[in-house]
């Protein structure tokens, strides 16, 4: 009876690790640049600006996002910043070709069919406000034929885009660098 109890627990534990498991999205493919020549300690303000008005429903979870990135990362919002973060979503659905070798004993057969893509591309470029040099730009291409697009909170967003943000500078103020002496 100990040993059914046991058994019945262990296999509820699998059912849920599996559940959770199957929840979690592949980490995102990011490609970033970071400019060598750029000091990010003299940095303190942002803003953010999307440079394209498609996927207007997507544009306010995006620059939230980012800002919040930016936010963690020791960043501050201001009107007139010292960095302007430049970001474009955009959002395709379309159709490719997929093609497929079929072996066979004495002969190959091609198969073609058509399949769906529903994908997003998302570049972030950040330049220096003043001289609008590059600083740090990182792009991504992310493919949302799993995602459910009505039910993407806020949360999942955020989680995406500090992905992205992962190779990003973090700001360190003056208070900070002092520990380290």
């Amino acid at each position: 009876m100990r040993n059914l109890i046991k058994l019945s627990r262990l296999l509820l534990l699998v059912i849920a690790l599996s559940l959770l498991t199957a929840c979690q999205s592949a980490p995102l493919d990011i490609h970033y640049y970071l400019s060598n020549e750029a000091d990010f300690s003299q940095y303190q303000t942002f803003s953010v600006s999307p440079i394209n008005s498609q996927n207007g429903r997507m544009i306010p979870k995006v620059t939230l996002g980012i800002e919040r990135a930016m936010l963690a990362k020791g960043y501050s919002v201001a009107a007139e910043p010292d960095l302007q973060v430049l970001y474009q979503v955009h959002v395709s659905e379309s159709e490719k070709l997929k093609s497929e070798v079929i072996p066979v004993p004495g002969n190959v057969f091609n198969r073609t069919t058509l399949e769906a893509v529903y994908e997003a591309k998302l570049l972030v470029n950040i330049v220096d406000a003043k001289t609008s040099q590059m600083l740090w730009k990182a792009s991504t291409i992310r493919d949302l034929t799993q995602v459910r697009r009505k039910n993407e909170t806020q949360e999942q967003v955020d989680q995406r885009i500090a992905e992205v943000f992962a190779s990003f500078p973090e700001r360190y103020s003056s208070m900070d660098l002092r520990l380290f002496y």
